[in-house]
């Protein structure tokens, strides 16, 4: 069944998060890591854009999840897209402090960036893939899974941001607190664009913001 494969594709989107944090505490160098984590999100896009339900998303049209589309929508830029990367900002901001504070099981450090261009690379193409595959991991499939199953939608978002946080789990206690909650916006951000398109934008300006700026200030890459 359609919907079997689905949890399928989405049991397996998580297991990767997860062993993929088992590498991260291995604390590699940056280059490592870098390379790393474009090999891992290169295959899981290719995986999961294997699924017929996940590249034909737009053109299904008749219950919950129907009008959806992969184009960025622009119209209400302000509301649905600025506000939205505005407050998820915020939010990791205080994340980062509290965990800064409060490292509670913290297994992992992002490693500063060493090289310039190597960053500037992972600025634009590595948070393209990281938003593209987290998109299509925790936000796509749970709605299509919805769809497919007919469960109520509240359970599966709620469902979802848990196991978005879970996906964190190397970074402490305090990230995957944060990031469950943060995660109910990326939804609200999908319900009033019906674009998962606008999703991976907010979600790329976020990342550049958190992983690209923020580094970029505090490395020594003299």
């Amino acid at each position: 069944m359609v919907g079997d494969m689905l949890l399928k594709f989405f049991a397996i989107s998580f297991a990767v998060s997860v062993l993929n944090d088992l590498i991260w505490i291995t604390q590699p160098s940056y280059e490592a890591f870098v390379l790393l984590d474009w090999i891992i999100r290169l295959g899981l896009i290719g995986l999961l854009g294997s699924s017929p339900e996940v590249r034909l998303v737009g053109e299904q049209r008749t219950v919950t999840g129907c009008g959806f589309t992969y184009r960025v929508k622009l119209n209400h830029f302000f509301k649905h897209i600025l506000l939205p990367t505005f407050a998820l900002i915020l939010i990791i901001g205080a994340m980062n402090k509290y965990s800064a504070e409060y490292p509670t099981f913290r297994l992992f450090i992002y490693p500063e960036p060493t090289s310039l261009g190597l960053h500037l690379a992972d600025m634009s193409f590595g948070l393209f893939l990281v938003a593209v595959s987290e998109t299509l991991s925790f936000v796509v499939l749970p709605l299509l899974i919805q769809r497919k199953t007919g469960w109520p939608l509240p359970w599966v978002i709620c469902g979802a941001c848990i196991t978005f946080g879970l996906a964190h789990w190397a970074l402490g206690l305090i990230q995957i607190l944060f990031t469950s909650a943060s995660h109910l916006i990326i939804f609200w951000v999908a319900f009033r664009t019906r674009s998962f398109g606008s999703v991976m934008l907010v979600h790329f300006l976020v990342d550049f913001h958190h992983l690209g700026v923020l580094p970029l200030l505090h490395a020594d890459m003299g």
